[in-house]
């Protein structure tokens, strides 16, 4: 085994503590002791005492990069929430549901907004018209097989659920 100290170890891994760090850097700047009575204060290598007092002991925060958000989620919640609340709202158009709560943004930052909540529109499909006759035929096969339980519906093969 060496004779290499734990926190140099650490050191030359390269994962020393927060704790260590501002240790390090409050020795060089406050107590200002130079690089060499650090390394044998705290047992470290000099290049990492070099690196950590080189460099800042508190991340910055980084600026943000692109273009400014128009709607947060929040806000894209909100929407969402307004546009669902009954068929009126289904079917008006997303500028108009926007400009209720007064968020003005244009129809294709809406879309997106939307999307990205999984927000999306089609168009409504019609339903097919069933006259008399078709609606007492689908009365009369469902009250003559009413009584029938799940393992005998299980046997029916239906056709839309087949390849023939």
């Amino acid at each position: 085994m060496s004779s290499i100290s734990s926190q140099a170890r650490a050191a030359i891994m390269g994962d020393l503590s927060y704790q260590q760090r501002c240790t390090i850097h409050a020795l060089r700047f406050s107590a200002r002791w130079t690089l060499q009575q650090i390394v044998d204060n705290q047992g470290v290598l000099v290049s990492t005492v070099g690196r950590i007092c080189g460099g800042r002991t508190i991340p910055q925060k980084k600026s943000l990069v692109g273009r400014k958000v128009k709607l947060d989620t929040l806000r894209r919640r909100q929407l969402v929430a307004l546009a669902t609340t009954d068929a009126e709202h289904r079917c008006m158009p997303l500028v108009d549901i926007a400009q209720e709560p007064g968020f003005p943004v244009g129809e294709r930052a809406l879309q997106k907004a939307f999307a990205k909540e999984g927000y999306y529109r089609r168009s409504a499909h019609r339903k097919p018209y069933i006259d008399e006759d078709k609606r007492d035929k689908r009365l009369t096969f469902a009250l003559s097989y009413s009584h029938w339980g799940i393992q005998e519906w299980r046997c029916v093969m239906w056709t839309d659920e087949c390849y023939v």
